[in-house]
């Protein structure tokens, strides 16, 4: 296989990267932090673009030019790096939660500390410090890094008058990335956790017998 060849040859691993999965989406966070390692990545990206370069299949070749398009621009590496460790952390609690010998207070007690920790991810800090790895990766893999600035959209002169707040609405390409998908992924997954394992849980959990006091 030449992604595990090439990878061997790049770093002297040999990962595999687990298929996608609509019932199994801890593959998805196994395959985020492997794609986080340098040598992984680069055999990624040599793949895709060997596949391109010696498939006679018009169709396959195209959707390889189109990937690696993807691949190779920082703003895939940001995403990486921002949702790899929240994936990671999600993943960690949803194997503990399967445990056989787990009850509802130690489930709730996970949950409350994930919620904590998910929230403690949600500050400009950590975010600096999430697109600071994301560069170094970037770097390693001789992408450019830079996040391409959308253009600003024109103003109708009749409005410009009367729309104080448009230049104000108007945000640099980190942070827009910052908001609307780090911020705003940490802010859904936070509100399903709470509908989803909600205080009730913990007032239940003591009605199981371990749990009651015995005079």
């Amino acid at each position: 296989m030449y992604f595990i060849e090439r990878q061997f040859q790049i770093a002297g691993t040999k990962f595999h990267l687990k298929g996608l999965s609509e019932t199994r989406w801890n593959c998805r966070a196994a395959s985020l932090q492997r794609l986080q390692q340098k040598g992984v990545m680069q055999a990624v990206l040599e793949t895709i673009e060997h596949v391109g370069d010696t498939t006679s299949d018009g169709s396959t070749r195209g959707k390889a030019v189109g990937l690696l398009a993807s691949v190779q621009k920082f703003e895939f590496i940001v995403c990486l790096c921002s949702l790899s460790p929240v994936l990671a952390m999600l993943n960690s609690v949803s194997e503990c939660l399967q445990q056989e010998n787990i009850d509802l207070l130690q489930a709730h007690n996970l949950i409350v500390a994930l919620k904590t920790e998910i929230q403690s991810m949600r500050t400009d800090e950590k975010w600096s410090q999430t697109v600071k790895t994301a560069t170094e990766l970037a770097q390693d893999l001789g992408i450019e890094t830079l996040l391409h600035q959308e253009r600003r959209r024109k103003i109708p002169r009749r409005l410009e008058d009367d729309d104080e707040t448009a230049e104000g609405t108007h945000f640099e390409a980190e942070d827009k990335l910052k908001i609307e998908l780090y911020f705003n992924t940490i802010d859904r997954l936070h509100g399903q956790l709470t509908e989803r394992f909600p205080q009730t849980l913990h007032d239940f959990a003591y009605l199981q017998p371990k749990h009651m006091q015995v005079s």
